[in-house]
This record gives structure tokens, sequence and C-alpha cells, in this order.
């Protein structure tokens, strides 16, 4: 039989940081490709690219926090992050519909 071995308790805090830095990368190309796709940009592809970067940058703020909070013991009481995972996930939605429609214009 194998032995079940403690889990690290760095890996946690650094799975969390590096899928938030990947959710801000996501974000940050969102951005670039509205921007980069057209020789002039409309002010819509602007300002969709520019509130990607302000998401992207909140992004990294909640990951360096989470971080944090995840590599602290004990653990904190509600793991999970439920106000900037909904954040998140509002703001993907949006800047997904955001997008789809500025391509089709």
């Amino acid at each position: 039989m194998a032995s079940a071995r403690a889990p690290d308790a760095g890996v946690q805090a650094e799975r969390t940081a590096l899928s938030w830095t990947r959710t801000s990368l996501g974000f940050l190309a969102n951005g670039v490709l509205l921007v980069g796709r057209r020789t002039h940009p409309s002010a819509i592809e602007l300002t969709l690219a520019g509130t990607s970067v302000v998401v992207a940058a909140a992004a990294i703020v909640v990951a360096r926090r989470r971080s944090r909070a995840l590599s602290r013991q004990p653990l904190p009481s509600p793991l999970a992050a439920p106000r900037a995972i909904a954040a998140a996930g509002g703001a993907v939605l949006a800047l997904c519909l955001a997008a789809s429609v500025s391509l089709l214009l």
C-alpha cells in the first residue's frame, strides 16, 4: 500500500497566486487583442482595453492578498474568497460580452 503523504503547506498559496496571475494575464491579452486588431481602434475598443488593464491590476492585488492569507497559519476561516471570485467571474462575463459586441460592430 502507498502511504499517505502530508500535503505541502506552501502549495495551496502558490497555486492560488498562479491561478489569479493567469486570470490577470487573460484580461491583459483580451485588451491587447481588442486594440491590436485594427490600425485605429474605436473608442469602445480603447475603453474595453483600459477596463481590461484595470481588472487585470485588481486580479493581481487579489492574488497577492490571497497568497498572503493562505500562507499564514492557521488558515483563514472562510477559505475561499467569495466576493473576489464572484467579482472576477462577473468581470470575465462582462468583458467577454462587451468584446463580442465590439467585434461584431
